[in-house]
């Protein structure tokens, strides 16, 4: 069945079954009324207070900036596995820094869920990697992150914490003790190797050793733990002072309850400006530093969007028309160039593995989809 329908000035052509185009209009109906729902609890929006207009001055500094991304494919007889991580820098020269990783899991070596878990880390061990290298390129000015400088710490705390762990252990919580301890004499074999996700290269011999493939994962998991946290102390170590994250979304509903601020704040304003910052709760841990950190919503440029912007600082000691003219500097569309840069050299799509699968010769390797 096909429909043409027109919709807010576009004009598409679908081939829709006619069950989901009935779904498709109940859609339109929940996105009109949820619309409508958040303009008028939106009413009570104190604009001309939380907003402070703004127009400053470009402010150019030396840059880095760095992202990642991974990805993983199955075929029948294995998983393959990419995560990589950039570092862009532009100061007295510009450049750039990759780190990357390409694998396979044999299919029964381990489950799906520790895949992810353990791919998602090295490109995580990889950006605080990228991130420092480019940092060091740069005499004075910003490092930037992709994403909340809180989201650091919590990549510890909660994607790679003792929780999770246990659950790709096959551990229940509490249970990960003598798994942290042979992680700790392993992490001393990954610091020899340190660019990259060094961690992942003792893979083979974990799984020799261990029979429980769970556990085996889990040990790994905990190497990659250990190897995050000492790339992370140090990133922050030389940088922490000049280090700003830089988040397009967030679902903090501190303005209004349920409705998340930056939404607010998008459709609620048009021009440039900031508000006040306020202070962020840092996930906590031994191993972390317990440093201050703010927050506080901007926009760089007329139209473009709202972002959150994160700093290692007390509020009282953050100064926001100070850093969003350092920002206006990098600044295209409304949002800072070096980021984007880092996140379009980084990207990781299935169709980029497949076609480094296709590179290395295993175009042929069955998938189970062939029929299709």
């Amino acid at each position: 069945m096909r429909i043409s329908t027109r919709y807010e000035g576009a004009h598409y052509n679908l081939s829709v079954h006619p069950v989901l185009y009935a779904k498709v209009i109940r859609l339109r109906e929940k996105l009109a009324q949820l619309r409508q729902e958040m303009e008028l609890r939106s009413t009570d929006f104190e604009g001309e207070r939380l907003w402070i207009p703004w127009r400053g001055k470009e402010e150019r500094v030396g840059v880095g900036a760095g992202d990642s991304s991974f990805n993983y494919m199955r075929r029948l007889g294995f998983w393959l596995i990419g995560a990589t991580a950039s570092g862009v820098y532009s100061d007295d020269e510009a450049g750039d820094i990759f780190l990357g990783e390409l694998d396979i899991v044999r299919i029964g070596e381990m489950e799906e869920d520790c895949v992810r878990a353990l791919v998602q880390s090295g490109s995580k061990i990889m950006e605080a990697k990228a991130l420092s290298l480019a940092a060091e390129r740069i005499n004075d000015g910003l490092v930037l992150v992709d994403g909340t400088l809180s989201g650091l710490f919590r990549n510890y705390t909660e994607d790679m914490g003792p929780g999770r762990i246990a659950g790709i252990a096959g551990l229940a919580p509490g249970e990960e003790g003598n798994l942290f301890r042979w992680a700790e004499e392993l992490a001393e074999e990954a610091r020899r190797e340190p660019a990259g996700w060094a961690s992942w290269g003792l893979k083979e011999r974990v799984f020799s050793l261990e029979e429980d493939r769970r556990f085996a994962a889990g040990i790994l998991m905990a190497v990659a733990r250990k190897e995050y946290v000492e790339a992370l102390m140090g990133l922050l170590a030389e940088n922490s002072e000049r280090m700003i994250g830089i988040a397009k979304t967030s679902e903090d509903c501190t303005i209004l309850e349920g409705i998340p601020d930056i939404y607010l704040l998008s459709v609620k304003t048009r021009a440039p400006g900031f508000t006040e910052p306020k202070s962020v709760n840092l996930p906590r841990d031994e191993a972390l530093p317990d440093i201050p950190c703010s927050s506080f919503y901007a926009r760089l440029e007329e139209g473009y969007g709202v972002m959150k912007v994160e700093v290692f600082s007390e509020p009282e000691g953050v100064n926001p028309p100070a850093v969003l003219s350092r920002l206006l500097a990098t600044s295209v569309s409304g949002y800072p160039y070096p980021l984007a840069k880092a996140h379009n050299l980084c990207s990781l799509s299935f169709s980029a593995l497949e076609k480094y699968l296709g590179l290395a010769g295993g175009r042929s390797e069955p998938s189970g989809r062939e029929g299709l």
